[in-house]
């Protein structure tokens, strides 16, 4: 009697043991998943501090150029000038989509990229029409930018248009400054708000998706886009502040801020930031 008696209270302090392992270990996973969290969310409302790039090109477009539809795209196509500049050098449509913000920029190819003494040259860009409004409206069903890219078609080349990065960076930049000297601002590039940089399963993608759905009228995220890692990846200031610069195209005058959760590994060049 006295043997089992012994054996039932080693036993019954062995659970107890055991269950206040388990209830540490468990307090332990929710408070660093706080922390972590909390850390997350402070790193994205650090707002960035890229300098604007001054434009030279002073070139006007002509202010009542004629509408093109966004249906009158080809896929990937370069055709005939339908609208031009004072100085009669044509402008094809699809550049004039491009930067009315109706074709939106989806990646970029910097594997040639050459440095030059007036910026960087032979980078290509990868332009499509985004669905935007399909994230807007259900964030977690398109986590991710590439998501996003396949659910508007344009995971593939044949349905992108695409240009020479620094040669339509130049006549956006140009386009823009026509526009703000007519004081027409309906299509501009916004200004990125902030930037979430993290590590691997921090909870970076419920902080992205919340930003959306904060607001999403005003809000437009970018997670984990290739288009930016690539930039950043490049440690080229004037590629990343460039590209940047047409992902953030809109004509929504409703759109007003614009967020970047960058890739866990993208973490290494913050300082480029």
């Amino acid at each position: 009697m006295k043997s089992s008696s012994n054996s039932n209270v080693d036993g019954g302090i062995a659970r107890r043991r055991g269950q206040s392992s388990t209830t540490k270990s468990v307090k332990t996973s929710i408070l660093l998943s706080l922390g972590a969290f909390v850390l997350v969310s402070a790193l994205f409302l650090l707002s960035a501090n890229l300098s604007p790039i001054k434009d030279n090109d002073a070139t006007t477009y002509e202010k009542d150029s004629p509408p093109v539809s966004t249906e009158s795209v080809s896929k990937g196509s370069i055709r005939n000038p339908q609208n031009k500049l004072r100085n009669n050098v044509p402008l094809n449509a699809d550049e004039l989509l491009i930067m009315r913000g109706e074709l939106h920029l989806v990646d970029i190819d910097a594997s040639r990229i050459r440095t030059t003494k007036d910026g960087y040259e032979g980078g290509k860009a990868f332009f499509c029409k985004l669905d935007w409004n399909a994230y807007k409206k259900d964030p977690p069903s398109l986590p991710m930018f590439r998501f996003l890219v396949s659910q508007s078609g344009c995971d593939g080349r044949k349905n992108q248009v695409v240009v020479d990065l620094a040669y339509i960076i130049e006549k956006t930049k140009a386009y823009d400054k026509s526009l703000k000297l007519q004081n027409n601002s309906d299509v501009r590039s916004m200004d990125p708000t902030g930037f979430v940089f993290h590590e691997s399963r921090v909870g970076s993608t419920l902080v992205a998706n919340s930003l959306t759905a904060m607001n999403p009228s005003a809000n437009r995220v970018y997670s984990e886009a290739n288009t930016f890692n690539s930039a950043l990846k490049s440690d080229n200031p004037q590629l990343l502040r460039d590209v940047v610069y047409l992902m953030g195209r809109t004509n929504r005058a409703e759109e007003q801020n614009m967020f970047f959760k960058v890739s866990s590994i993208g973490s290494k060049r913050i300082s480029v930031m």
